[in-house]
């Protein structure tokens, strides 16, 4: 076998076509490049590379970069990566949450703010 196609990852399709990593790597260098507000900059680049992939999950293999970015400026990484891991969640369609359409996350039609009277 040759060298190339031994570091091709396969998956249920075929090799993997490499697009989470172009997204890390791109997301990477919008980190990077400001280390003194990782704070700042990392949760609208996490926000963004959840709405491109569709989903929330896809913000995991940024917590390293995130965590290394702010050890590096010197400080702590428990914030940048909280804030990170939590803004990209209202970008998760209703029918993929378990309540499925029928749940009561704010946003939501079903979702109402006026007072209910009781019988």
């Amino acid at each position: 076998m040759s060298r190339e196609l031994s570091k091709e990852r396969p998956g249920p399709r075929g090799p993997a076509a490499g697009g989470i990593d172009f997204l890390v790597r791109i997301a990477e260098r919008i980190i990077r490049a400001d280390p003194k507000s990782v704070t700042i900059v990392a949760p609208p680049a996490a926000w963004t590379v959840a709405v491109v992939a569709g989903i929330g999950h896809i913000v995991y293999p940024l917590l390293p970069v995130i965590d290394e970015t702010a050890h590096q400026s010197g400080m702590r990484p428990e914030r940048p990566k909280a804030i990170a891991t939590v803004w990209p969640l209202p970008t998760a369609r209703p029918e993929a949450s378990p309540g499925g359409e029928n749940s009561p996350l704010p946003g939501h039609a079903e979702c109402s703010t006026r007072r209910r009277s009781h019988p």
